[in-house]
């Protein structure tokens, strides 16, 4: 029997205190031991003594991808998981986790989303990340890899929007994806903030604009940078 793969969980964080430590103890929580590195992108807040305590943490420079990718460095687990700083994992994630990997062949994936908050629109969108279509699924979704396909990728694209959308266009080519049947727990505070319903279509027509070939860059500047 070969011996069970090991999961690393990468999280990025900038200016994150308020919801850091839930998601770091939901991990720690898991029925599995799970390897942890948060990397910090300069915050200017209490986020990487927070993460101090429980993890171990490694400076990055900001930006999301280049976050991610210097977390992997610092791993030694066989399936990598990005979890965004203000999402959690619920009791029982990494068991069915390791479980599709040993079950299926395949080289990725994520994880379908509930929010904190509810509301009909809410609602609605979490469904949304239920169905089979690409158009649903986004960075914020836990998504996880194989190890060596994410090296044989070269990592996340160093792009400061979209890295999410990028990188998973690129995997779909590498093999075959799967959507866990365990959500989880998003932080809605965009959407709360911006208004659910703005903040739903603005997000549709950036990724619209993404696949026509509008530079991120350009993107970049319609995304708010929400910390609340």
């Amino acid at each position: 029997m070969s011996p069970q793969p090991k999961i690393a969980v990468v999280v990025p964080s900038l200016n994150e205190e308020r919801y850091l430590e839930g998601t770091l103890r939901s991990i720690l929580n898991q029925d599995h031991a799970v390897e942890v590195v948060v990397v910090d992108g300069e915050s200017t807040d209490r986020s990487p003594d927070i993460a101090r305590n429980l993890v171990k943490v490694v400076s990055g420079t900001r930006g999301r991808a280049s976050q991610m990718n210097e977390g992997v460095r610092h791993t030694s687990g066989d399936i990598l998981v990005f979890l965004h700083a203000d999402t959690r994992m619920p009791p029982g994630y990494c068991r069915v986790l390791l479980e599709t990997f040993q079950r299926e062949v395949l080289v990725g994936g994520f994880s379908p989303l509930d929010f904190d908050s509810s509301s009909p629109l809410l609602d609605l969108f979490a469904r949304l990340t239920r169905e089979p279509v690409w158009f649903f699924h986004y960075g914020d979704q836990a998504l996880f890899v194989r190890r060596e396909v994410f090296e044989e990728m070269g990592g996340f694209a160093d792009i400061p929007i979209m890295e999410d959308l990028e990188f998973l266009g690129r995997l779909r080519r590498k093999g075959r994806l799967v959507l866990l049947p365990v959500p989880v727990v998003t932080s809605a505070r965009r959407f709360l903030g911006g208004g659910v319903l703005r903040t739903q279509l603005r997000n549709i027509l950036l990724v619209l604009l993404f696949v026509l070939g509008v530079p991120p860059t350009t993107l970049k500047r319609f995304y708010p940078d929400t910390r609340a």
